[in-house]
């Protein structure tokens, strides 16, 4: 079941143009936010999503940890980075991916995610998701 629904989240995904898309077999969550927003959004809402699986444009070591924090289990994703991988991974989380990168570029292509450089050298989900936080409210 759980490649069904990945394979219904996927289909979403293209049909619709989205960024994200989170599915458990009857409710989703979709966004077309880039970045670590939309999985913020979500440990925010306070809502069990341990039951979805998503699907992904781009998944750095920051997100990585926001997954883990939302206890997601099945992941497929375009473009993960290879600290995504191993975070991930080590937490026992399949991951399905078309590329794995040595990490995620930022937006102006000259160097390295803030959010994934900011939780390069962390290995808790708590201390990255309070690193993210606080860079959030910085106003990134």
């Amino acid at each position: 079941m759980k490649n069904d629904k990945l394979l219904i989240a996927l289909n979403t995904l293209e049909e619709e143009n989205l960024t994200l898309c989170l599915f458990n077999g009857s409710i989703y969550f979709k966004s077309i936010e880039r970045g670590v927003k939309p999985l913020m959004e979500l440990i925010n809402s306070k809502v069990d999503y341990s039951n979805f699986v998503s699907v992904d444009k781009v998944i750095g070591k920051a997100a990585a940890f926001l997954y883990l924090k939302l206890n997601i289990k099945d992941i497929y994703c375009y473009i993960i980075s290879e600290p995504a991988l191993k975070v991930l991974n080590d937490n026992k989380v399949n991951v399905i991916y078309q590329e794995k990168v040595p990490f995620i570029r930022n937006r102006r292509n000259d160097g390295y995610c803030p959010m994934e450089s900011l939780v390069l050298s962390v290995d808790s989900v708590e201390e990255a998701y309070n690193l993210l936080v606080n860079k959030i409210n910085e106003g990134v």
